[in-house]
């Protein structure tokens, strides 16, 4: 009947998008409401992200230069905590107090209000963006509807047109909206008065309630030739089968037209909005670290196979090195490779004996050849052959000194040294280590002798050379 009632089409246009911004998908997977915008104050900052969808009233505004910003009074949460912010940029929807409008967003955390007393609340906050303005009856914004009934039901008592366009049931009361024609011509009234009707469930009566909200009421009586419209307000009801009983009298000079007619309208079938606690918004997932590439270990041999080193770009077998580490001819010394004195660097005293006597041997009989052919040559003189035997004795002795002598047994031992040193420094190199240098080995200072000048051994009594006592 409305679609063709010019006086009362933007009524019906505003009843369809009400049940349309009122009543969210049945589909929507996670979607903050009126109905369950409590749960979310706690922890704001949980919801990030989270769309929300609510209807309410603005309670401030104020302007921060580049945004404005919004006190949003959320309707239908009996609480201290039904506030929230809304954020806006400047090119955007702008509201204005007392405004009763949807908005939807989504949640981006938590702000702190302060209070005119200097009380601090932390509250939900929202950017709307650059939305339409969608402005609603106070009444529905205030008290969201949790369930929904739009029988359209018409009745023609007489000449008036009695049409129940909608019925909506929130928390804490029930309102059915009514459309009323007076076709009358005359000076006839009608006369339909919210606190005579009620509404019956289940054999009980609910009468009519009063709510503190601007809204669209029902005024009465009705003139002849006009339409009126409004809510009638009755005390909350449960979700399930109810009726509605109203009251219509005509009043008018023709007393054919005095009568009082009783009309039931019966709701059957309720749409019930759907509602869920929020899911929190779900935290991302940390991308994992890649784990690195292993890098192949670099072989000690230059490339080469097992027990083989790579020696000026060939491939030789690698020295055997002992159990404790240090290389061939060395041992671990106090953590330190050392030439093992035990593998032949040292001559024993029995080779340097017998190496004397060899050649003191040998310097006898050169010397012997030689006298007897002095003999043969020379007329024989008369000289006394101690001091030619103390020659020999003497040159064999110099001998014996020389080879037991520390400096000559100890310079093989120094040249072995030198070229381990040299073998060593070159394999550490291969393997890209440095080596480490033994600490400088300190020995005693020879004193000389004080009679030929012969280097003396530490702590020597005699000397080797002269045997002079020191």
């Amino acid at each position: 009947m409305c679609m063709h009632k010019t006086m009362i089409a933007p009524v019906c246009l505003g009843i369809l998008l009400v049940g349309i911004v009122m009543v969210p998908s049945a589909f929507a997977a996670n979607i903050i409401t009126n109905q369950n915008f409590l749960s979310i104050t706690e922890d704001p900052d949980a919801y990030k992200g989270v769309w929300a969808k609510l209807s309410g009233t603005i309670a401030n505004t104020q302007d921060f230069g580049d945004s404005d910003a919004y006190i949003f009074t959320v309707g239908g949460v009996d609480s201290s905590r039904n506030s929230m912010s809304v954020y806006n940029e400047k090119g955007g929807i702008t509201f204005d107090r007392g405004d009763c409008v949807v908005i939807e967003g989504t949640i981006d955390g938590s702000t702190t209000l302060t209070s005119a007393f200097g009380a601090e609340l932390d509250v939900p906050y929202m950017w709307i963006g650059k939305q339409t303005k969608v402005e609603i009856d106070c009444l529905q914004a205030m008290y969201p509807a949790i369930a929904t009934a739009e029988p359209n039901d018409n009745r023609s008592p007489g000449l008036t047109e009695v049409t129940l366009e909608k019925v909506e049931l929130a928390a804490d009361h029930t309102r059915a909206f009514f459309t009323i024609e007076n076709n009358y011509s005359d000076n006839t009234e009608v006369r339909v008065y919210p606190h005579l009707s009620l509404i019956v469930q289940d054999r009980k009566q609910y009468q009519a309630a009063y709510v503190y909200e601007d809204y669209d009421k029902f005024v009465s009586p009705i003139p002849a030739g006009i339409i009126e419209t409004g809510w009638f307000i009755f005390d909350s009801i449960e979700q399930k089968p109810f009726e509605i009983r109203i009251e219509v009298a005509t009043r008018g000079d023709d007393y054919d037209y005095n009568r009082t007619y009783d009309l039931t309208f019966n709701i059957n079938n309720l749409d019930i909005v759907p509602t869920s606690t929020p899911e929190k918004a779900t935290a991302p997932t940390p991308t994992p670290t890649p784990t690195p590439t292993p890098t192949p270990a670099q072989q000690a041999s230059g490339g080469c196979g097992t027990g083989t080193v790579l020696v000026d770009g060939v491939c030789v077998l690698a020295p055997q090195e002992s159990n404790d580490g240090c290389g061939a001819g060395t041992v671990m010394v106090n953590g330190v490779c050392q030439l093992d004195n035990s593998s032949g660097s040292r001559i024993p005293p029995i080779y340097i004996v017998g190496a004397a006597a060899a050649i003191g041997a040998a310097i006898i009989g050169i010397v012997s050849a030689v006298r007897r052919g002095s003999k043969t040559s020379k007329p024989q003189q008369s000289e006394p052959s101690q001091p030619q035997t103390q020659s020999v004795s003497s040159t064999v002795k110099n001998v014996v000194n020389i080879l037991a002598d520390d400096d000559y047994i100890t310079s093989e031992k120094k040249a072995r040294q030198q070229e381990m040193e040299e073998y060593e420094e070159k394999y550490l190199a291969r393997q890209g280590q440095r080596p480490t240098r033994k600490p400088a080995e300190s020995r005693p200072t020879s004193s000389s002798c004080n009679s030929c000048g012969r280097p003396l051994k530490p702590m020597a009594k005699f000397c080797g050379k002269c045997g002079s006592k020191q």
